[in-house]
């Protein structure tokens, strides 16, 4: 599906195609005028370049390091700092490679959508060609919106110590008060520690969680010495 959201517009054909996979298409189509089709790659990163289109021009944001579940939904992300995250890119694939894509994604951005103002994300993956052989697969999709990349790299820069590593997610409970219960647990078991404004290790719910919660956002945070 051409224009979906957060893994949502995705059918996996896992062999021939199906009666019902087809009638999904023909929907598509008749809604969207086409439909993409992609080789299923070998996945063994994802991440997005992340930015910020004004009257000014563009300008790049960050880096986002995330995760996804088979379906490609949204998980959550990594925190770390965006030297942090090219380190780890860097074992993959070159660190020019990467300047290179953000400069012509800068210049394409700008001259496909001249008239759009606001933050905007272009997920990406790394992917296993041959044994030990790595590619990038520069533009999964463009997330023209607020989307929990920046939210993560914001909250990275404003929150997290230095010196610590982290997970920002979206947890989903489908059990009355199961989110609660798990909420607690995780206070108890990792209590928060502050080290002049920013957070050293623990866990911390930032929405509020209480017996009728089904969702959750939260950070999980540990100092870069201890096993992650």
């Amino acid at each position: 599906m051409p224009y979906s959201g957060s893994g949502k517009g995705l059918v996996w054909l896992k062999g021939a195609i199906t009666d019902k996979q087809t009638d999904w298409c023909r929907r598509v189509l008749k809604m969207q005028g086409g439909v993409v089709t992609e080789p299923v790659l070998n996945k063994v990163q994802d991440f997005a370049m992340e930015f910020e289109m004004t009257d000014s021009g563009i300008q790049f944001v960050g880096y986002s390091l995330f995760q996804s579940a088979s379906s490609g939904a949204y998980m959550g992300n990594i925190l770390l700092s965006d030297t942090a995250i090219e380190d780890r890119l860097s074992k993959y694939i070159e660190r020019d490679l990467l300047v290179q894509l953000n400069a012509t994604l800068m210049s394409k951005l700008s001259e496909y959508f001249p008239h759009y103002r606001g933050y905007l994300g272009v997920d990406m993956m790394i992917c296993e060609i041959a044994e030990s052989t790595f590619q990038l697969q520069p533009c999964v999709e463009i997330n023209m919106r607020m989307n929990m990349g920046i939210v993560a790299h914001s909250i990275n820069m404003r929150f997290i110590h230095p010196n610590s590593t982290g997970l920002f997610s979206i947890n989903y409970f489908k059990q009355e008060g199961e989110a609660h219960s798990y909420s607690l647990s995780m206070q108890s078991n990792n209590p928060l520690i502050v080290e002049s404004g920013r957070i050293k290790s623990g866990y911390l719910a930032l929405t509020s969680v209480d017996e009728n919660t089904n969702y959750t956002a939260t950070v999980s945070i540990k100092q870069n010495h201890e096993e992650n």
